[in-house]
C-alpha cells in the first residue's frame, strides 16, 4: 500500500464523517420543525373549535395554514424517515417551505402552486404592535439563528464575516426560523437542492452571521427595499426591489 492510498483513505474517512454530521443537524432541524407545525396546527385547530363566528375570509385563512402545516409535518417525518437518500425531491425538503409536497392524506399533489410571500402578505391580518415588540437580532451564527429565530414573518441580511452578503425577506407563515433554516440545510433554491450550491455551501455555513427583524407580513416588502437601499444589493443577491410605495415601518437592523 502506498502513502497516496492511505491518504485516500483517510480523505474518504474525513467526507464521510462530515456528510454523517450534516445529516445529523439536518434531522434535528427536521425533528423541530415538525414539533413546531404540530404545536401550531393543534392551536389552529382549538382556535377554529373555540371561534364558531369566523368569517368566511378567517375560515379560509385558517385553512390555509392548516394544510401548510400539515405539508410541513409530512415532509419532516419523510425526512426524518429517508433523510438525503434522494436529494431534490419533497423526502429530502423536510425544511423547504411552499414547494410541491405530500397532501394531508399522503398523496403527492403534483401541480399545486406555491403561494408567494406578496400574496400571503396580501392575506395576512393586520397587526397593533410596533416595530421593537417584534424580535430583533444582529449578527448571530446561522447555526445558532435556526433555533433561535421566532417563526414570524421579517426581514435579515446574511454576512459572510463582516462582509454584507445578501438581504431578503421572509413574509410566509413560518417566517424567517423556516427561511434560515432553509439556507442552514442548503435547500434554499432548486439548484442548491441539486448540490448547486452557489452561495450558503456545507463549507461556509458555519461561517456565515444572519441579522434579523421580525415585522407583520404586510411590512416585509418595505423593509426588504429598506435594507437593500442601506446595505445594497450583495454578492449573493439574484434580486434587488426598484421601488417601494410605502414608508409605514422603522427598519431596525
Amino acid at each position: 500500500m502506498s502513502i497516496w492510498d492511505i491518504v485516500k483513505g483517510v480523505g474518504s474517512y474525513v467526507v464521510s464523517e462530515g456528510e454523517k454530521n450534516v445529516e445529523r443537524v439536518n434531522k434535528e432541524v427536521a425533528r423541530k420543525n415538525k414539533e413546531e407545525a404540530v404545536r401550531r396546527l393543534n392551536r389552529e385547530n382549538e382556535k377554529a373549535k373555540n371561534s364558531p363566528g369566523m368569517s368566511y375570509e378567517e375560515k379560509k385563512q385558517s385553512e390555509e395554514r392548516k394544510r401548510h402545516y400539515k405539508e410541513i409535518i409530512n415532509e419532516s417525518n419523510e425526512y426524518l424517515k429517508n433523510g438525503n437518500s434522494s436529494r431534490g425531491s419533497a423526502s429530502s425538503r423536510a425544511v423547504k417551505s411552499g414547494s410541491q409536497s405530500p397532501s394531508s392524506d399522503g398523496n403527492e399533489t403534483a401541480n399545486r402552486k406555491r403561494t408567494t410571500d406578496r400574496e400571503y402578505a396580501g392575506k395576512a391580518l393586520p397587526s397593533n404592535k410596533k416595530p421593537k415588540d417584534f424580535q430583533i437580532k444582529e449578527y448571530i451564527p446561522l447555526k445558532e439563528a435556526i433555533t433561535m429565530a421566532n417563526s414570524e414573518p421579517g426581514v435579515y441580511v446574511l454576512m459572510l464575516g463582516n462582509r454584507k452578503m445578501k438581504c431578503g425577506r421572509a413574509a410566509y407563515s413560518l417566517g424567517v426560523k423556516w427561511r434560515l433554516t432553509q439556507y442552514y440545510n442548503l435547500n434554499y433554491d432548486a439548484r442548491a437542492q441539486k448540490g448547486d450550491y452557489w452561495s450558503i455551501t456545507p463549507d461556509n455555513r458555519d461561517d456565515v452571521y444572519v441579522s434579523w427583524q421580525c415585522c407583520p407580513a404586510k411590512v416585509c416588502e418595505e423593509l426588504e427595499y429598506k435594507l437593500f437601499k442601506k446595505y445594497g444589493k450583495g454578492q449573493w443577491a439574484l434580486r434587488a426591489p426598484q421601488t417601494c410605495m410605502t414608508d409605514d415601518w422603522q427598519l431596525l437592523i
